[in-house]
């Protein structure tokens, strides 16, 4: 009997054991369940895609980061390295290029990798000190036009942008192509490619050009209206108007300005506007017509009549001698349009320069500037506004303002820091600019 019971009692621990064992396997199964899910999550997120609006925002922060720094090196060391031959000689690569070289790059890591840095370093130090017109330099405009993401991975990306062409410089546009790569947690540069519109066209859409204007100030878009798309002798152009109500025409292909097509659109038939004016003219005379009030008593009339014509005969002898006045001040403060025009020179080695005006009229000359800082030169080129001694021109895509005022017969000239991007550092527009160029 109690074999029985022993045998009774092992049966039962048995079949205990049995059950706990089932529930450890169970938990363990499903922890190693959830585990795995959490695992597939995380490597979801870790190789989630990239959106377009992130990539551009990769691209610009380390362009701009790049020039960021390249800038503080050429306010350290400008005055020191630009006395150096290799500053002036694209061909020399001595030991002075080297060390600068070393400095550049070490700065550099880490924003590029390895291949980045053999690729951009010199072209990079070249343009920031080297006066011997090297281009094809990125900038931070180059990362804001038509983003497309041509290929990407869990730890590199490829992407296309536009950039279009301008009136100073480079006049056509083109395609970038960028190669970033991650190292450790940081996005670099690995690659840079600038394709010519020959090689592949830029197919402009009214699209791009919507989103290809930014305030320098704010960041934000500047906002285009689509006026016409046009075909000129084979050549598709889409004109736009900006808010200021400036009209650009752009070439469908290549990303060029065509400035001639744009003077269209800037100045309409004078002809019409003139007609214009004389109909609204004769709408205002009807309305003061019609405002003029009802006299119903003759001698009020009468006598109503002889106060206007006193006070008309008043009023015309006031505004005529405005008017002499005002005519005296515009003789003694409007110079001559023909003291604008010419060649100016910008004397004193090695910062010379010559601006050259031509069809100036009241309101408006044509100009161009050629200057030179050490061998580095820059050119630019355009329409300035005119109100009496005073000229002003903008050019939007570098943010490069030109104030001019004529005195004294010479043409001081003041520009802003965005016109340095046209030539490269180094460069600039201001000075006194003179009738006689003068040989030291």
């Amino acid at each position: 009997m109690l074999k029985k019971s022993n045998l009774l009692l092992l049966f039962l621990l048995v079949l205990l054991l049995s059950a706990c064992n089932e529930d450890v396997d169970a938990n363990e199964a499903q922890n190693e369940n959830q585990d795995e899910e959490s695992t597939h999550e995380e490597q979801e997120e870790e190789t989630a895609e990239l959106e377009v609006e992130e990539v551009q925002q990769i691209m610009e922060e380390n362009v701009k980061e790049i020039h960021r720094i390249m800038s503080q090196i050429h306010d350290e060391n400008y005055l020191e390295w630009t006395q150096q031959e290799w500053s002036m000689d694209i061909e020399n690569e001595g030991e002075e290029f080297q060390a600068a070289f070393a400095i550049v790059r070490e700065s550099l890591t880490e924003l590029m990798t390895d291949n980045g840095l053999d690729q951009q370093v010199e072209h990079l130090l070249r343009s920031y000190f080297c006066g011997c017109d090297t281009y094809g330099v990125f900038m931070e405009t180059d990362t804001q036009i038509n983003i497309e993401i041509m290929d990407q991975s869990e730890d590199r990306f490829q992407a296309t942008s536009m950039t279009l062409g301008s009136e100073a410089l480079i006049h056509h546009g083109w395609t970038n192509e960028w190669h970033f790569k991650m190292e450790g947690e940081n996005w670099k540069l690995d690659e840079y490619h600038r394709i010519d519109p020959d090689e592949e066209p830029l197919d402009l859409t009214f699209d791009d050009l919507q989103n290809a204007f930014r305030d320098y100030e704010t960041g934000e878009i500047k906002e285009m209206e689509l006026v016409d798309e046009t075909e000129i002798g084979g050549e598709r152009f889409i004109i736009i108007k900006n808010e200021s109500g400036f009209h650009s025409a752009y070439n469908v292909k290549d990303g060029s300005i065509n400035m001639s097509l744009g003077d269209t659109y800037n100045n309409p038939d004078e002809e019409g506007n003139n007609e214009n004016e004389i109909e609204e003219s004769n709408g205002t005379e009807e309305e003061q017509q019609e405002e003029m009030p009802v006299i119903e008593d003759p001698e009020d009339e009468t006598e109503q009549n002889s106060e206007k014509e006193s006070d008309q005969v008043t009023e015309e002898a006031e505004e005529a001698e405005t008017q002499q006045n005002e005519e005296k001040e515009s003789v003694q403060e409007s110079p001559d349009t023909e003291e604008w025009s010419g060649t100016w020179y910008r004397n004193g080695e090695p910062f010379e320069g010559t601006m050259n005006i031509s069809n100036v009229t009241d309101d408006s000359f044509d100009f161009d500037f050629d200057v030179r800082a050490r061998d580095r030169t820059s050119f630019i080129e355009g329409t300035a506004s005119v109100s009496g001694n005073e000229a002003e021109f903008y050019n939007e895509e570098f943010d490069c303002k030109l104030e001019m005022m004529l005195e004294g017969g010479q043409i001081e000239v003041v520009d802003t820091n965005g016109c340095t991007k046209i030539g490269g550092m180094g460069t600039f527009f201001s000075g006194t600019y003179e009738t006689e160029q003068k040989v030291e």
